[in-house]
């Protein structure tokens, strides 16, 4: 919500020509690492479901959830941007670069099970918390939008949190912004 609302405020106030949302990510497939970056060609809500009515007693089952309206409408990014910053990266960072779609949500999902679900589901590569209200936001103002993620964790292969991931791609944003 704080991305939407920042979001909103941003092309209200600054009326931009592109807007780029960029962090950290955990990494929702095992062959993605930390220190990886994906590249939002688009955006999906991870976390947009309806569930089965259910009595009393009856207890929840999450693998019954079906992706409401909100979760099956895919946000893109902007193709343009998508190269430049492909192009960028691949030159200019050590480890692989992912193009693909962005998984966003306000649930820090832990459990493998519910990752590969998940996964199945959206068939995206990473979780972040604040890309699809970005994108959803860009999208109805017609603003050109991309969101980049750096891998700072993968619950699949247990590499643990590394806030470090943060700063490098900080350092990675100077360095194009110099060029």
């Amino acid at each position: 919500m704080n991305a939407t609302t920042a979001t909103t405020i941003a092309i209200l106030t600054f009326h931009p020509d592109i807007v780029i949302d960029q962090g950290i990510a955990g990494a929702h497939k095992s062959n993605i690492h930390i220190g990886d970056i994906i590249i939002g060609e688009k955006c999906c809500n991870i976390n947009a479901f309806s569930m089965p009515t259910k009595e009393e007693g009856h207890s929840s089952n999450p693998f019954e959830w079906e992706p409401n309206k909100r979760g099956k409408e895919i946000q893109s990014g902007d193709a343009k941007l998508v190269k430049l910053f492909k192009d960028f990266f691949e030159t200019n960072h050590e480890n692989a670069i992912y193009t693909g779609t962005l998984g966003s949500g306000d649930v820090f999902n832990r459990e493998y099970d519910r990752i590969m679900w998940l996964q199945n589901q959206f068939h995206h590569l990473s979780e972040d918390m604040e890309s699809i209200g970005t994108y959803c936001v860009c999208n109805l103002f017609g603003i050109p939008c991309i969101g980049i993620r750096i891998i700072s964790n993968n619950e699949l292969t247990n590499e643990k949190l590394d806030k470090e991931q943060a700063i490098n791609l900080q350092k990675l944003f100077v360095k194009f912004l110099a060029n």
